[in-house]
């Protein structure tokens, strides 16, 4: 395998694990915006909620295009 192949591949496990650390960090948000009693709740659930479905499709998608290079 020539080293590029292997430097991208490297690069594109990272950016996963870089996003699913924000998928997290999103889950948290969420959490404390569900358990709080304050009026901001739209202002962090939304963008929260929207992360739970994004991330693991982008994840998906970049995982299969890994696969398919190889």
């Amino acid at each position: 395998m020539p080293i590029k192949k292997i430097i991208l591949s490297v690069i594109n496990l990272a950016g996963i694990i870089l996003l699913w650390l924000l998928f997290f960090v999103f889950l948290y948000i969420f959490h404390q915006a569900a358990t709080a009693s304050f009026t901001e709740y739209p202002t962090f659930a939304i963008p929260s909620l929207v992360s739970l479905v994004v991330f693991p499709v982008i994840t998906f998608f970049r995982l299969r295009s890994i696969w398919k290079k190889k």
